[in-house]
């Protein structure tokens, strides 16, 4: 299938990549000399081949110069009815159309999108590529600085109004513990083996309750949030002024969700995509919560800080405590090992160990946020 798309790719209309380089390059009169395309990554769980780069050389009246653009094919996969659904697979399309990304407050920024074309049952998005200048695993000091751009970013948005598109994901947490339920991943070999009894004691408990956490992140204070933000998703770079950013790809999950919970993606998806060791996760959360509290408190939010800690806890318990034994069922399995292997690049002995790391983690931040609701 990616071969058949590239080989489709490869016989575009110069005429239509003209236009979409002109918006890159910022010139009217800007000429492709000449171009190619190959596939950006395979890393994408939802959308593992459909990022492609294009590149070339190109010039105009002041001179010739390289390019780069990219694109994102999302196929259509069946529209929920409710298109704030997490799983609306034209929500970054609606995004990108909307301009809404345009006016993000900062400093945490967004690529330039440069149009849409719907074809064949799919969208192809078109937008600006950012070359990671931080390549490789990030040093806990590159997720501290992220951490605190956020925390920046979340109070800018705390003090704006909130966007109202209908199509913005809402109730995020629900959307993915829903779909998750830990009540029969316990049949899977390896959850058995390496996920210990009392997580299913735990796990069990949690999805009892879990009308309580959603309505707790409801009442909290709420934010527009990128959803995703862990490693895979941010990427650093100078800005125009010289000032190091973090730039966040994968705008496909974003909506409206309660202040400090973008930190379950930056600390329990990084660990969950292999990207942190799960055995150092406490060291992660201090480093990090630290640093998205002051960049909170520097971008003006003079809020309660248990309401941060009670979005985070409550979110990472619900996202990888409550649905961490599903999802570990489901890569698992020996139709997807052969998957996980090539995603996560680790063993499935590996994997498990790591995931039941991350869920009892997870289920301890659980029990921390009923503190906080029985304070607040």
């Amino acid at each position: 299938m990616a071969h058949d798309t590239l080989e489709q790719l490869r016989a575009l209309d110069t005429a239509l990549l003209t236009d979409v380089v002109r918006q890159d390059q910022r010139s009217t009169t800007f000429e492709i000399t000449d171009w190619q395309v190959e596939p950006l990554s395979d890393q994408g769980i939802i959308n593992p081949e459909g990022l492609f780069r294009f590149s070339g050389f190109g010039r105009d009246a002041a001179g010739a110069r390289p390019w780069t653009v990219v694109l994102k094919i999302v196929k259509e996969a069946g529209q929920p009815g409710d298109p704030a659904h997490l799983w609306n697979w034209k929500r970054e399309t609606l995004l990108a159309q909307s301009g809404l990304l345009d006016g993000l407050p900062g400093p945490v920024r967004a690529p330039r999108f440069y149009g849409v074309i719907e074809r064949g049952g799919a969208d192809w998005l078109w937008s600006e590529y950012i070359a990671d200048a931080v390549a490789g695993p990030w040093r806990l000091e590159r997720y501290v600085f992220a951490a605190h751009q956020l925390g920046r970013f979340n109070a800018a948005c705390a003090q704006s109004p909130l966007p109202d598109a209908p199509w913005l994901c809402r109730a995020y947490a629900r959307g993915w513990a829903e779909g998750l339920s830990p009540l029969n991943a316990w049949e899977n070999p390896y959850v058995q083996r390496f996920f210990a009894a009392e997580l299913q004691t735990r796990a069990g408990r949690l999805w009892a309750e879990r009308a309580r956490f959603y309505d707790a992140l409801a009442r909290l204070p709420q934010v527009f949030s990128h959803f995703d933000a862990q490693r895979r998703n941010l990427l650093t770079r100078r800005s125009d002024a010289g000032a190091e950013e973090i730039v966040a790809v994968d705008w496909a999950l974003c909506g409206l969700g309660p202040i400090g919970g973008d930190l379950y993606a930056l600390i329990g998806s990084s660990a969950a995509l292999c990207e942190w060791d799960s055995a150092r996760l406490a060291e992660i959360e201090a480093a990090v919560y630290a640093a998205y509290l002051a960049g909170l408190a520097a971008g003006g939010w003079r809020g309660d800080p248990r309401l941060p800690r009670l979005g985070y806890a409550a979110w990472i318990a619900l996202h990888w405590g409550l649905a961490l034994p599903a999802a570990s069922a489901f890569w698992l399995t020996e139709s997807m090992i052969p998957h996980a292997i090539r995603q996560f690049s680790h063993t499935p002995e590996e994997l498990a160990a790591g995931w039941a790391a991350l869920c009892h983690f997870s289920l301890d931040r659980g029990h921390e946020a009923q503190e906080l609701m029985g304070e607040l």
